[in-house]
């Protein structure tokens, strides 16, 4: 998992990131020790997009400026 906020992603990078852990989580076992983190992650993600989407952001626009490693 990225070792920055989600909120200095992209809109792009976040539908990236959101694509990645949701393929995690379907190929991690439900017993899985770090399902539990995944889904907290993903939870985050996903409510950083509904706060742009309520805001009005146009997509891939929010953190344009600032330098985001690539996530997992």
């Amino acid at each position: 998992m990225p070792d920055h906020d989600p909120g200095q992603l992209t809109g792009r990078q976040l539908d990236l990131y959101a694509g990645q852990l949701a393929r995690c989580l379907k190929a991690l076992g439900t017993d899985a020790r770090i399902r539990a983190d995944v889904q907290r992650e993903l939870a985050t993600v996903r409510a950083e997009q509904e706060s742009r989407a309520s805001a009005g952001q146009p997509p891939g626009r929010a953190g344009a400026g600032t330098t985001a490693r690539s996530a997992l």
